[in-house]
């Protein structure tokens, strides 16, 4: 290798190196401002409504007992699960913005109905040190500020009035209703049911606390992310919205007893919640997932178009200042900050072919008078263009990415490789040798009057 080729090799893998730091400050960029949106996200949902979660209902007996060495009265609760429990939701979603952000939100028009058993012996026995209280169902919600209705519970076909908050230490939030004249002495099955109007941001998730239970849901938002441990059992998701069915038991998610142990003996409990499941209304497309992911491309695309602009000027015989590289480098580095300031205002796929055509348009434009040729920079062209066509692919296909992004690898080494299988690598950089020229007579007369005509030698 001549040392001129090894120089200007150094030089372009100094300036490779360098094109690092600006793509290194637009991921940096891209992160700071997927957490501004998350700031800005969050502080919508606080002022509007937050994620929610339904919890039951829960038929609750509380009971206090007496320790006869202090005169103490602690209070407990004894839960009862129900038997049964339906819930058949309609969700109609729409859009809270700030700036450039927007959180999608949901309202449910909820039906809750279902079973409870009583079973008097399951009871807390009464004694002198322990007295058994009013009985009350109890609603969880996780933000209450979402309830727009003012829900009624019927209860064997009579209506009654919920009440705003939960008695039960372990729902910090929810509505409740007393039931004081039930009977705690007479084993019998009582039929509930709820109309639950409620608000919500992104997600809704439901606590599978009945012995048999079966939730239902129906919405107009066409992108749902079904989350949690338990999968819809079905589900059809169209343009126009999506239904899904899920069904659990006790026999899955063995929440009886994880509720009961929970709470005995216990004046704060928590109610399990691994078991929770439910949907999410995800924006499709996130951008800075999409940029972060685009710009970890970034190298792969410096390092192809280095190397593209190398082969043209080792085979057509041009020469290319470093500073040309550089230049090239640095539109490839503002494609991707371009793509982001972009993006945040219309959208991905738009911001997209728009940076995408800005860039290739400048570099062709530029390359035409860095290669000398129209046709080289015609070629150029295509190169990028397959390039950011590649892109846009790997960035759309995330499951294939990586079958995809190894074929396009394996497309440009067989390039290289075809378009330099006769080329002479020793040659590359050589000094070109100097054809001899002829002397003029000129210079012919000027050396013969300067031979010595004493000596043969130079005469001849």
């Amino acid at each position: 290798m001549s040392r001129t080729l090894f120089i200007k090799l150094m030089l372009i893998g100094s300036l490779f190196l360098l094109l690092l730091l600006p793509l290194t400050a637009v991921e940096r960029l891209v992160m700071e401002r997927a957490e501004h949106r998350h700031e800005v996200r969050s502080s919508l949902m606080q002022s509007g409504n937050l994620p929610q979660t339904v919890t039951g209902p829960i038929l609750v007996v509380p009971y206090d007992v007496l320790n006869p060495s202090d005169g103490t009265v602690t209070t407990r609760q004894h839960v009862i699960l129900p038997q049964q429990l339906a819930v058949k939701g309609k969700l109609k979603s729409d859009v809270l913005y700030r700036s450039l952000y927007r959180v999608r939100r949901f309202a449910m028009d909820g039906d809750l109905s279902g079973q409870f058993r009583l079973e008097p012996a399951d009871l807390p026995a009464e004694s002198n040190t322990l007295k058994l209280g009013v009985p009350y169902l109890v609603v969880g919600v996780s933000d209450s500020r979402g309830i727009h209705n003012q829900p009624e519970l019927l209860w064997q076909g009579q209506g009654r009035a919920f009440m705003p908050g939960s008695p039960l230490p372990m729902l910090s939030n929810g509505i409740h209703v007393p039931l004081p004249d039930l009977n705690l002495k007479a084993a019998a099955d009582y039929q509930f049911a709820v109309n639950l109007q409620l608000g919500g941001s992104e997600s809704l998730q439901f606590t599978p606390l009945g012995r048999d239970t079966r939730v239902s849901l129906e919405s107009d938002w066409p992108h749902p992310s079904f989350d949690g441990n338990l999968s819809p059992t079905t589900r059809n998701v169209t343009r126009s919205g999506f239904t899904a069915d899920w069904q659990t038991s006790w026999f899955a998610t063995n929440l009886n007893q994880r509720v009961l142990e929970a709470v005995s003996g216990k004046e704060r409990a928590e109610l399990p919640t691994d078991m929770n499941f439910g949907v999410t209304l995800v924006e499709p497309g996130d951008v800075y997932q999409q940029a972060v992911r685009a710009v970890k491309y970034g190298v792969l695309f410096v390092l192809l178009t280095f190397v593209a602009c190398f082969l043209m000027e080792t085979l057509y015989q041009v020469r290319i200042h470093p500073i040309q590289y550089a230049l090239v480098g640095t539109a490839l580095a503002m494609f991707f900050l371009l793509l982001l300031a972009l993006a945040e205002h219309i959208g991905f796929p738009q911001a997209y072919s728009t940076a995408s055509v800005a860039c290739v348009g400048l570099i062709t434009y530029y390359s035409r008078y860095m290669l000398g040729s129209r046709a080289r920079a015609l070629g150029f062209f295509l190169m990028l263009s397959i390039l950011y066509g590649a892109l846009y692919g790997l960035l759309q296909s995330e499951e294939s990415a990586l079958l995809l992004g190894t074929l396009l690898l394996f497309a440009v080494l067989t390039t290289i490789m075809l378009l330099t299988r006769r080329l002479d690598w020793y040659q590359v950089g050589a000094p070109t040798p100097q054809p001899a020229v002829a002397p003029t007579a000129t210079q012919a007369r000027t050396r013969t009057s300067m031979l010595d005509p004493s000596n043969p030698d130079e005469v001849r």
